[in-house]
């Protein structure tokens, strides 16, 4: 066998070093052209709570918008209750438990229209995908995509809420609350809200 000299020994190792290299550059190459955009792809699509958690509404502009419009359901709620609560005292006569549940009603319905509001801003922002405005499209296009905590819950209130709206129906003032409380927990586990705001009877 032929013995190398030095220098073509050096040669030999000069070339498997290039050679490591190649299969480094390569390597990252697959990596971050293949093999990333599958993880990135797996993580979007089977793990919906972290996806969200990255893609929530991005437009502080509107973010803060539906924030405040959440307090304003908060405090519209808690007025009303408190005029109820006064005019029952004093010696006045009272509203009637008709009227009771009409007034919380209202703010259901308030409650809701934040709620569409917000499925309407992640779906523009493309966390879902849905071509239609309904709220029942909206809840349940995003249903995949969202970590909801009690879908089932908001979806029938939701049905509540058309019979309200649609067939002039009055839920009892304490569905209402319930209801109103399941919408906000949505509200605050997807970052939309901030904190829970408390709601006195």
């Amino acid at each position: 066998m032929k013995r190398l000299t030095r220098y073509e020994k050096n040669a030999q190792q000069i070339s498997r070093g290039d050679a490591f290299i190649m299969c480094d550059f390569y390597g990252f190459k697959f990596l971050a052209y293949f093999i990333l955009p599958i993880i990135l792809y797996a993580i979007r699509h089977t793990s919906p709570r972290r996806y969200i958690l990255y893609r929530m509404i991005q437009d502080n502009t509107v973010k803060q918008e539906i924030e405040d419009e959440w307090k304003g359901v908060r405090s519209f709620q808690s007025r009303i209750q408190a005029h109820l609560n006064a005019s029952g005292g004093m010696g006045g006569v009272g509203a009637t438990h008709q009227l009771r549940n009409i007034s919380h009603n209202l703010t259901l319905l308030f409650a809701f229209s934040v709620l569409e509001t917000t499925l309407k801003q992640l779906r523009d922002e493309s966390v879902f995908n849905e071509s239609r405005n309904g709220l029942k499209a909206l809840m349940h296009s995003s249903q995949i995509h969202i970590p909801w905590r009690n879908f089932d819950l908001v979806d029938k209130a939701r049905e509540d809420r058309n019979r309200v709206a649609h067939d002039q129906e009055i839920l009892e003032r304490g569905e209402c609350w319930n209801i109103i409380d399941g919408i906000e927990n949505e509200l605050v586990s997807w970052n939309v809200v901030s904190t829970k705001i408390p709601f006195n009877h």
